[in-house]
């Protein structure tokens, strides 16, 4: 295990960056994350992006400058292939051949795998494209619940994230398993625990998240019915962490305060490690807006380079 890989082992110090007459505290580890458009192939029920009515999908040549600025100005040198749902987008693989070019550490593309594991072909041709990791959502290791919560007309099974798995390490790709924990899903110490357990067999990690907060910084400011009714309180969600911790009390445990700057995460140093995401204390919004601190940069799919996921708020585009 190589724990620099891993954001949670990083200690994040700061450099002086000005931008239209504000001086800002940016990070000396800066990630951008490309979101190459709004559509997705799954209506997952916590997932806010349906409330997003005009759709947008990126240009990448308008893209390209924007990339390549962020990297020789602003020194990012990581990042994060988003959605809607990437995999939809003609244009991905073709995006990716170019970030291979530009020297990145990390490009890491975030997926629920629908395609992936329904076209071999695609699956081959993509992950052999120059991803270094794959972030996969997975919110059950049941198909027929996981098809419920994304309400998708395909149930991707143990099979399904086996091949994908497989292509990964011939590719020398990491692969991590992203799941949301709400109520009734993985809301207890026995079934987060049976989940990682099966799961465990096709990634190199698991990272466990609270159902996102909403506000008007970091992504639309409204909550859906299901968020409202499911989402556990922070405590629970501290509570159930730190359980989880215990129960592996034997292994290492590496915990950061400031995990990417401004949120806590924990790892578990299991030979597939464990990673809890506190995103429950998050103060994103807080140290941007008061502190002046940058973590990261938002490419949106209307082409703007942002602080802020929230396309209407113009006075945090940088370019």
């Amino acid at each position: 295990m190589h724990l620099d890989e891993y954001e949670v082992s990083r200690k994040i110090s700061y450099k002086i960056f000005k931008h239209n007459g504000t001086t800002w505290n940016l990070s000396d580890y800066p990630y951008l994350d490309i979101v190459l458009n709004d559509n997705c192939n799954a209506k997952c029920k916590f997932c806010i992006s349906h409330l997003i009515h005009d759709k947008c999908k990126a240009d990448i040549e308008v893209f390209k400058p924007k990339i390549e600025y962020a990297i020789s100005k602003l020194g990012v040198r990581e990042v994060l292939l988003l959605g809607g749902e990437a995999t939809i987008n003609n244009d991905l693989i073709p995006m990716i051949t170019f970030l291979k070019d530009l020297r990145l550490k990390k490009i890491c593309l975030t997926t629920n795998g629908h395609r992936l594991a329904t076209d071999a072909v695609y699956r081959e041709r993509l992950i052999g494209s120059g991803i270094t990791h794959l972030n996969l959502s997975v919110m059950s290791a049941d198909p027929i619940v996981q098809m419920h919560i994304s309400r998708s007309k395909i149930a991707l099974g143990h099979q399904d994230f086996l091949a994908i798995h497989r292509e990964a390490k011939i590719n020398g790709v990491h692969v991590r398993i992203n799941n949301n924990v709400f109520v009734g899903n993985h809301d207890t110490l026995d079934a987060l625990i049976q989940f990682y357990v099966h799961v465990n067999t096709y990634c190199d990690s698991v990272k466990f998240s609270p159902l996102l907060k909403t506000d008007a910084f970091s992504t639309i400011n409204e909550v859906t019915e299901f968020n409202r009714i499911h989402t556990l309180s922070d405590v629970q969600y501290d509570t159930l962490w730190t359980s989880v911790e215990r129960y592996y009390h034997d292994w290492p445990l590496l915990r950061n305060p400031k995990t990417l700057g401004f949120v806590e995460y924990s790892m578990i140093l299991l030979p597939v490690p464990i990673i809890f995401n506190y995103n429950q204390h998050g103060k994103l919004m807080q140290m941007v807006v008061n502190e002046k601190k940058v973590h990261g940069f938002k490419l949106l799919p209307t082409g703007d380079l942002s602080l802020s996921w929230n396309r209407e708020m113009p006075q945090y585009f940088i370019a």
